[in-house]
């Protein structure tokens, strides 16, 4: 009875084995095939390049890939990118058919496939045919940023004299010398001599914060912040593009340490985001509703958030302040206040500094 039992066993484990065997077969004959049919007509040159990009999952840029102008689509598309991150997939980033690119898109892209090189999974991608597109991207650092580590030192990191780049920073608040050297070149740009931009330092600074504070779910000092600045000079004009891949406003709202300050509002959230209202709570917290009279006491120099960023608008040391965050899009300069029906899982700001800004003498 046992040997019976034992051969029947035998045989179930068999058949499981030889059926696993046949899907295995069944898999290779059809990337075969679907190798062969890519190759087909191709010129023998291309043949290394295209076995290369079927051994990673492909994802395509939109061609206007802008975080600002084409909202949706480019979240869409970032989203692919952490689904594949997130399954440890090895992606292959489509660029080829971008015609429109702007430094919003690459901030955030880079922001997200540095998180690959971190967890050491494979990736690759190829350029813009278009060549004006292709050289924003080189010369925005994309890749420099992306094939090197970050350094610890400020020096190091950011160039002196160069007029568009994208600097990072991770686990730590950023010090005053780095805001100094940026609103040194920026006021440079804009008024043709060093100028003092308190909205660009404080606007800075509590950037940073947040992002240390907040934009994880786990432990502060986490979360990876990238900041582009872009010098215009016919318009006299320096923009700023500013991305934390974290959790977003509304995703770090649940997770604030104090419940006795933040239950009731958090309870309100709750409801409003059931009613589809999270452009309303964005504009609550930039008006600082959702702070304690004791919060709001606080001392100036203290960081505020939101609102104190929103102050500087209001004071006119700043302009164009736009905010993208979970499902939302604020335009702040201009009241608008939009739900998206796409998800962007983390924090982006763009400001900009012009000549009708607010400045003092530097000293």
């Amino acid at each position: 009875m046992k040997e019976l039992r034992r051969k029947e066993k035998y045989q179930r484990f068999q058949e499981r084995r030889q059926k696993r065997s046949l899907k295995r077969r069944k898999q290779v004959r059809r990337r075969k095939k679907h190798l062969h049919r890519l190759l087909h007509g191709k010129p023998r040159v291309q043949h290394g390049n295209i076995k290369l990009r079927m051994r990673y999952t492909e994802i395509k840029a939109p061609s206007s890939f802008s975080l600002l102008t084409n909202t949706e689509e480019t979240i869409s598309f970032i989203n692919e990118i952490e689904n594949c991150f997130t399954a440890r997939k090895r992606v292959f980033v489509v660029l080829e058919k971008v015609t429109q690119i702007d430094p919003s898109a690459i901030t955030v892209l880079l922001s997200v496939m540095y998180k690959f090189k971190i967890a050491r999974i494979k990736f690759n991608g190829d350029f813009p045919e278009d060549e004006g597109v292709k050289q924003k991207l080189v010369d925005s650092q994309f890749f420099e940023k992306l094939m090197k580590p970050l350094s610890s030192k400020i020096d190091s990191d950011y160039i002196l004299r160069k007029e568009n780049q994208i600097f990072a920073r991770a686990n730590r608040i950023v010090v005053s010398e780095m805001g100094e050297k940026i609103m040194e070149e920026a006021s440079q740009t804009i008024w043709g001599k060093k100028r003092i931009c308190k909205g660009l330092q404080k606007t800075l600074l509590e950037l940073m914060q947040n992002t240390n504070n907040h934009a994880s779910t786990s432990q502060e000092g986490e979360v990876y912040w990238w900041l582009s600045v872009n010098h215009n000079k016919e318009d006299h004009s320096v923009d700023f593009y500013f991305v934390d891949y974290g959790q977003g406003i509304l995703g770090s709202l649940s997770h604030r340490a104090n419940p006795k300050i933040w239950s009731k509002f958090w309870q309100n959230m709750e409801k409003m985001i059931e009613s589809g209202s999270e452009p309303q709570i964005i504009e609550s917290l930039l008006k600082g509703e959702h702070r304690s009279p004791k919060q709001r006491d606080r001392p100036y120099y203290r960081g505020k958030g939101l609102p104190s960023i929103k102050n500087s608008l209001d004071r006119n040391q700043i302009s164009g302040l736009q905010v993208i965050t979970n499902n939302t899009f604020t335009d702040v300069e201009k009241g608008s206040f939009s739900r998206l029906s796409k998800n962007f899982n983390g924090t982006f700001f763009h400001w900009k500094l012009c000549q009708e800004n607010l400045n003092e003498v530097w000293r």
